[in-house]
């Protein structure tokens, strides 16, 4: 288990001068061994934020007394800090990294808005109680801004699987992708073709897409059969521009360069452009290595007939 670290001269520079001044390495050792032993007449929150710097005292006795009364203090004492909108975020954090330990007082830790996303990641990586876990899992606004926290449950072998697929919906419809998350992948999949379009209308594209992206849901190219010379050379056409971009020159150079913005997307935006581009754009998209991407090319309302079997065709 990864341990967390804190910035204790940061964490002293955010308390209060008068609360600082406790911990002040300066101060004689038996003041500050008192302070430690929580025996000042403080509030709780500052008793809190005294504790959390005196953890790292260059006065062995001091610090090995300071983490003591942090683990031995009640959790009625310490649980309403943790509860109370008003408590600041480097509190937050300097609790949550000397009370990673203590599972009951940490779930309620993240569920505090103020605490940082670095505590949330570490007790996805590291957490092994259902109770945090599930903390995780239904703080949905964090997770949309921070959707690494489910790559780090995911990995967490300690982590119910189950628990995760509704956050995994969710950031799913809201157009998050995470390719080292198979849940993602299987979520996507069981999605309608109605559901996937809306997952990903929100989805932001580069300006220089707009040239590719349709306005229009129905198809390109309506009926018409598609002659076998016409398509052998289509695939000929294809094959020789994926074997050769040398060879895309002059006219085609717009080309390449469409290839180059495609290559940066995200998988989100990828399967956003393969719904809503135009047939250049699902050239491209029908051969990314991303399954989901490819199938969502496939399933474009707007793809034509003569484009499928150029894809079958094609080696």
């Amino acid at each position: 288990m990864s341990a967390l670290s804190l910035d204790t001269a940061f964490f002293r520079a955010e308390m209060p001068a008068q609360v600082a001044a406790h911990c002040d390495p300066s101060r004689p050792p038996a003041q500050r061994l008192v302070a430690a032993r929580g025996m000042l007449p403080l509030a709780t929150q500052d008793q809190l934020a005294v504790l959390v710097a005196l953890v790292d005292d260059p006065e062995a006795a001091v610090a090995t007394a300071a983490a003591f009364t942090l683990k031995e203090m009640p959790v009625n004492l310490i649980k309403p800090v943790l509860t109370n909108p008003a408590t600041p975020g480097w509190l937050l954090e300097g609790l949550g990294v000397r009370l990673s330990d203590r599972p009951a007082l940490l779930a309620d830790l993240l569920s505090h808005r103020a605490t940082p996303d670095r505590i949330h990641l570490w007790a996805a990586e590291n957490a092994d109680d259902g109770r945090v876990h599930e903390r995780l899992c239904v703080d949905l606004e964090r997770l949309k801004r921070s959707p690494i926290i489910i790559e780090f449950l995911w990995e967490n072998e300690s982590v119910d699987r189950y628990l995760l697929r509704p956050p995994v919906e969710f950031l799913v419809r809201q157009g998050v992708v995470l390719e080292t998350v198979p849940l993602f992948k299987e979520v996507l999949q069981s999605l309608s073709f109605t559901e996937l379009k809306q997952a990903v209308a929100d989805i932001e594209l580069p300006a220089e897409l707009d040239a590719v992206i349709e306005a229009s849901d129905g198809p390109e190219e309506e009926g018409s059969e598609v002659d076998k010379t016409e398509l052998r050379a289509a695939v000929a056409e294809r094959d020789a521009e994926a074997g050769d971009s040398t060879a895309l020159v002059g006219g085609k150079e717009k080309r390449r360069s469409l290839i180059q913005v495609i290559a940066a997307l995200t998988p989100a935006q990828k399967i956003c452009l393969a719904l809503r581009g135009n047939s250049e754009a699902r050239t491209i998209l029908i051969r990314d290595t991303n399954k989901l991407v490819c199938t969502s090319a496939i399933r474009s309302p707007r793809i034509s007939e003569r484009e499928v079997l150029v894809a079958a065709q094609a080696r």
